[in-house]
């Protein structure tokens, strides 16, 4: 079985790593990774490592040109490149890229470089594999991060049914709300993974101590306002760790102790997080991955709703994140959506003062 594999995060590609070596049917499988150029922290030293361990086929990297800004010209150059689908992957990746000798695209979700290759890989199927919360929802997370107009491409091109994957690989597989018929299959258990030597010697060990401090404030980037998170950070009253988001500015600038390592969040939370850490960031997939991923329960403290700015879209994928999250706990008292910083530090005194 010759697969397609896509990564666009860290975190994507630590779990396309953990269900390529882990998985009995992915391990024997002939597997070319192909990840989004520059779109993450210390992306050369994992990739380099990954090539020298022989877990992939081959490894490529790739780039697009950015059409998101809506205009006229924008818009025929995109109609342009899903036309020449094959050509443009090529060029992305500086390589001779053939289409034909896949069997399976495995993409975490909708992106363009997945639209790109269902359009030629036209014998491959599809299987998904776990990109955070949004994966367990009731709609169909490719499907809904594909644009309008590639949508009525891919029904010209008989395509279309391939946004609905035939197989999904999740960590949580009785927490999906399934809408279309799809094999769930249960991705190898991440806190076995973070613990053997392969994933050490590939994304290192953590570099910084979480266990002295049980406050963590945790940044994101945009659509999230760096000034709010600056003022939501300012307000706070306890000392704490901060770790800030790679794609943040340089200009964001937060008390508290700095987490200046490059240590991978996935690994920290393996060896440091406890139940009795307290979460605090906007909604992402860092507070929750400790009981996604390890089955540990940390206090979270979602600040959402202070981002007086924040588009509507983010704050419905919040609802649903912190609604997800809740039937997840045994004790969802444990999660709390504060609307004031003065909310917000009753919340973390409050937390820190449970038996």
């Amino acid at each position: 079985m010759k697969v397609l594999c896509i990564a666009e995060t860290v975190y994507q590609l630590i779990n396309a790593v953990n269900l390529v070596v882990n998985d009995p049917e992915m391990s024997k499988a002939e597997v070319d990774l192909f990840v989004r150029k520059g779109h993450f922290a210390n992306e050369d030293v994992y990739l380099e490592r990954i090539i020298k361990e022989r877990i992939f086929s081959a490894v490529n990297r790739y780039s697009f040109k950015d059409y998101s800004k809506f205009n006229f010209i924008n818009h025929l150059r995109h109609v342009s490149d899903i036309l020449f689908a094959s050509r443009i992957i090529g060029r992305a990746c500086s390589i001779r890229f053939r289409p034909r000798k896949y069997d399976v695209i495995l993409t975490p979700n909708g992106c363009q470089f997945f639209k790109y290759s269902v359009l030629c890989c036209k014998k491959a199927v599809v299987y998904c594999y776990e990109d955070g919360a949004l994966s367990y929802g009731n709609v169909n997370w490719i499907e809904r991060e594909v644009s309008p107009l590639s949508k009525k491409i891919l029904k010209i091109t008989g395509q279309y049914k391939k946004l609905l994957p035939e197989r999904v690989y999740l960590y949580n597989p009785s927490f999906f709300m399934k809408s279309w018929e799809t094999d769930v299959c249960k991705l190898p258990p991440m806190k076995d993974a973070v613990k053997s030597d392969l994933m050490h010697r590939i994304f290192g060990k953590p570099e910084c101590d979480y266990a002295g401090v049980k406050t963590v404030f945790l940044s994101q980037p945009a659509p999230v306002s760096e000034k709010v998170t600056q003022r939501i950070a300012k307000g706070i009253n306890v000392q704490f760790i901060s770790r800030l988001h790679p794609r943040n500015s340089q200009n964001l600038c937060i008390k508290g102790i700095i987490d200046h390592s490059s240590s991978l969040w996935e690994m920290i939370c393996a060896e440091y997080i406890t139940d009795s850490h307290i979460l605090i960031g906007a909604c992402s997939s860092a507070q929750t991955s400790p009981k996604w991923l390890f089955g540990k329960e940390p206090y979270l403290i979602f600040t959402y709703p202070l981002y007086e700015d924040i588009e509507h879209r983010f704050i419905k994928v919040s609802e649903e994140i912190v609604t997800k999250t809740r039937i997840m706990y045994q004790n969802p008292d444990k999660i709390a959506v504060v609307y004031s910083v003065d909310e917000l530090n009753e919340c973390i005194q409050k937390f820190l003062s449970a038996p």
